[in-house]
């Protein structure tokens, strides 16, 4: 996980919803936008430099 609510990345588990329970929309397809690289160098450097020193 990592974003905004996550100082450091970090792995989860979540538990697969009921068929019930699971949005009804089919349209986002994120897997297929995360496969694709945007990020640029300094986006890494600087992701780096605050795990390091642990700044948001």
């Amino acid at each position: 996980m990592v974003g905004e609510g996550a100082s450091v990345p970090m792995r989860i588990h979540l538990d697969t919803l009921a068929s019930g329970h699971r949005p009804r929309s089919d349209s986002a397809r994120f897997s297929k936008a995360w496969v694709k690289e945007n990020v640029g160098s300094e986006f890494i450097t600087d992701t780096i430099h605050k795990w390091r020193n642990q700044v948001r």
